[in-house]
């Protein structure tokens, strides 16, 4: 496990599935807080924009605290801590939100003031964020969130296997967009529970409009400010729904359909309870949950990133919230706004591409699987002894109504349970794609994205930033046959990974150095690669078992700098090697 904290220049933001990989104990991570005072919230709700749920909505006040991960103490003198969450912080594993007093990094990642530690309640596995997370990285959606499993101590009271994580947040290493005019926009049924939240409802569709968050940009002088995010919003909605002609109205103009084919593929192939079978009930005002969109300065709407996939892989209303029960859900989403997409054969021949492109990135999750059950083994038995302790049902009691599965007492048995994972998995593969060749989708029906239009961005004098797109940043995985992102045009910067070798493409000749780290953050290569604008590495004298680190930074003659990082995962068939 990585202890060390690694410093250069540009933070290491590539640990999407690293936590999971070393067969070591799981680090510890340590909360004292001030005077070992409680960490309280309470039931609040106000109606706000209305359509929405008032019920498991809490309000949550920050206590002063100290903070360790596995011997390093953080110094800040304004460090705290707080509840989070709706309907998880009822229950008896809590979800925290960490605020650092400064920006601070965790593992080596990008440094930020604000870090999530999830409980995963739901999840007897602990994989089933953690899995989601290494989709969005593999299929190169933007912000997704970097992760480790810690074990979590409050006040010296053993807390349970946690989840600490990026937040969905604009800021660099997460949502890298414009803090002033861009914009970041959740989807979720519940009430406001804060003064100072500011929710809406879209205009579209009718019968589901989208209870919303406006999560960025944060403080503006006033709730007037807030008015252009709304009207993108509605934009991208009216059009969809209320404009003649769809698809063929330019709605395709507002949005960036790669990024909602992935988005959604996922979430449905996954069966996220919140995504999807909550969200069933669109027609009596209820909205998905923790559904994220973005849009940078002058550009398209973008889906994501992901969050809150705990309730996934099979979980029904009517027998909430056992996991597996069914593996068969349709590929099409239910509520009406993610349906619609379906209605484009432009977006149904994207479909089809990414699928046949990425069967394989999910295939290979139960690979992944197996890595977590093996990195969690020492920890497992402690953390359900704790659950059960206060007797009831097997989970503690509180929110499973009697009907979580009996939590695991032994490391087999939670093996067990990781392997109704497994074969739930395998057979949504198998399910998920006859449905798609049911559908008989013409792949030549896809069309190059176009450009925003002009009216999909904000006015304004300022000049747009100069700086890689926040898809350049995004891990690879050395699995894929071709790049995790691509671009339209040619001309554009990447780095590719593909196999064990790895391209680097910069806009103009540039002195290119890269690094790279194992994960206990040893440095195995550093080095200048030269000079040019199409520079190419091989990683095989690292090893074929190592998952390897990558961090480039290239330097233009013009004196732009291009920052990229990745990583390189062993072979097929391979065990890690951390």
């Amino acid at each position: 496990m990585i202890m060390k904290r690694i410093k250069f220049k540009t933070a290491l933001a590539i640990a999407v599935c690293s936590s999971v990989l070393s067969l070591a104990a799981l680090p510890e991570l340590k909360v004292t807080t001030k005077n070992n005072a409680a960490i309280n919230s309470s039931n609040a709700s106000r109606q706000g924009a209305g359509n929405c749920q008032s019920t498991n909505t809490y309000s949550h006040k920050y206590t002063a605290m100290s903070i360790t991960i596995t011997g390093h103490t953080f110094t800040g003198t304004a460090d705290s801590i707080r509840g989070r969450g709706n309907s998880t912080w009822g229950q008896p594993k809590k979800p925290y939100r960490i605020k650092f007093g400064e920006k601070q990094s965790v593992f080596g990642l990008q440094k930020n003031k604000s870090w999530a530690l999830l409980a995963n309640y739901y999840d007897p596995t602990f994989a089933l964020n953690a899995v989601g997370f290494e989709l969005g990285k593999r299929l190169g959606l933007p912000g997704t969130p970097n992760h480790f499993l810690v074990d979590f101590y409050l006040n010296n009271d053993y807390k349970g296997i946690y989840q600490i994580t990026d937040l969905v947040q604009v800021n660099k290493g997460r949502v890298d967009i414009d803090e002033k005019e861009g914009w970041l926009v959740e989807f979720d049924y519940h009430c406001p529970s804060d003064a100072d939240e500011i929710d809406f409802n879209t205009d579209y569709p009718s019968n589901g409009k989208l209870h919303s968050f406006i999560k960025s940009p944060e403080d503006l002088p006033n709730t007037s400010a807030y008015q252009f995010v709304k009207d993108q919003v509605n934009q991208l909605t009216r059009t969809m729904f209320s404009v003649n002609g769809f698809p063929e109205n330019g709605y395709r103009d507002l949005v960036d359909l790669e990024s909602v084919v992935k988005y959604v593929m996922i979430q449905q192939f996954i069966d996220n309870f919140d995504f999807n079978n909550k969200a069933g009930d669109a027609s009596i005002g209820v909205a998905p949950g923790s559904n994220f969109f973005h849009k940078d300065k002058g550009k398209k709407i973008v889906a994501g990133p992901l969050w809150d996939m705990d309730l996934a892989a099979g979980v029904e209303k009517n027998n909430f919230p056992k996991h597996y029960q069914k593996t068969d859900n349709p590929v099409k989403p239910k509520h009406p706004f993610y349906a619609k997409f379906f209605d484009d054969p432009v977006f149904l021949a994207k479909w089809k591409k990414a699928w046949d492109k990425h069967k394989s990135d999910f295939q290979d999750m139960t690979r992944v699987m197996d890595s977590i059950a093996t990195h969690v083994e020492n920890s497992v038995v402690k953390n359900f002894a704790l659950q059960t302790s206060s007797g009831g049902n097997p989970w503690g009691g509180g929110g499973c109504f009697g009907m979580c599965p009996d939590a695991p007492a032994t490391v087999q048995a939670y093996k067990d349970e990781v392997g109704k994972l497994k074969t739930w998995w395998n057979s949504r593969i198998n399910n998920f794609g006859q449905q798609i060749t049911a559908m008989n989708i013409d792949t030549s029906k896809d069309i190059e994205e176009s450009k925003p239009s002009s009216s999909s961005s904000r006015p304004s004098s300022s000049s747009s930033r100069l700086s890689s797109s926040s898809s350049s940043r995004l891990s690879s995985s050395s699995r894929s046959t071709t790049p995790v992102f691509e671009h339209s045009q040619p001309q554009q910067h990447g780095m590719f990974v593909r196999g064990r070798s790895v391209s680097i493409h910069t806009q103009e000749p540039s002195s290119v150095k890269l690094s790279v780290f194992d994960l206990r953050g040893k440095t195995l290569f550093s080095g200048n690669l030269g000079t040019g604008s199409n520079i190419t590495w091989n990683s095989e004298s690292l090893g074929t078992s190592k998952v390897l680190m990558i961090v480039v930074e290239a330097k233009g003659e013009s004196g732009r700098v291009y920052k990229f990082t990745g990583r390189i995962l062993p072979n097929r068939g391979q065990a890690y090697d951390p």
